[in-house]
C-alpha cells in the first residue's frame, strides 16, 4: 500500500515536472510575459496528460514510456493555450497593476511625502522652496 503511494506520487511529480518543462520553454520564448498566469494551466495538462495514457489502457512498459512524452505534450497545449487567452483578452493589461508592482503608482494615503534632503539632486545648502512658498517682504 505505501509503496503503491510512494510510486504514484512520483509519478504525479514526475507529470508535473514535465509539463513545467513544457511552460519553461514557451516562457523563454515569450520573454515570460504572461508566465505566472500559464503555469497552473501547464502543470494540470502535464499532470492529465501522464493519466490520460493509462487510463487508455496501456498501464504495462509502453504505458510508462508513452506517458512522460503526453505529460509534456499536455502541459505544452495547455501552457500554449493560456498564453494564448493572456494574448487575446488582453490580460496583461487588466492585470497590470499585479505584473509590475514597482512602477505602479502608490494610493495617495500611504504615499509618504520625501524630505528635502531625500530627493534625488538635492544638496543641504540649498532653498528647495519655490517662488511662491517664498515669503513677501512686504508682508512683514
Amino acid at each position: 500500500m505505501l509503496f503503491d503511494a510512494i510510486f504514484l506520487t512520483l509519478f504525479f511529480l514526475t507529470w508535473l515536472l514535465l509539463g513545467a518543462t513544457a511552460w519553461i520553454a514557451l516562457s523563454i520564448r515569450r520573454q515570460a510575459h504572461g508566465a505566472l498566469w500559464a503555469l497552473p494551466f501547464a502543470l494540470l495538462g502535464g499532470a492529465g496528460g501522464g493519466v490520460f495514457v493509462p487510463l487508455l489502457g496501456l498501464d504495462d512498459g509502453w504505458g510508462l514510456a508513452i506517458s512522460m512524452p503526453a505529460a509534456g505534450l499536455g502541459g505544452g497545449l495547455l501552457a500554449w493555450a493560456a498564453f494564448r487567452v493572456w494574448d487575446d483578452r488582453d490580460l496583461g493589461a487588466r492585470f497590470a497593476r499585479w505584473a509590475t508592482p514597482g512602477t505602479a503608482p502608490l494610493p495617495k494615503s500611504s504615499k509618504a511625502s520625501p524630505l528635502d534632503s531625500e530627493q534625488p539632486g538635492a544638496t543641504l545648502d540649498s532653498d528647495q522652496r519655490t517662488p511662491a512658498d517664498q515669503p513677501h517682504p512686504e508682508s512683514d
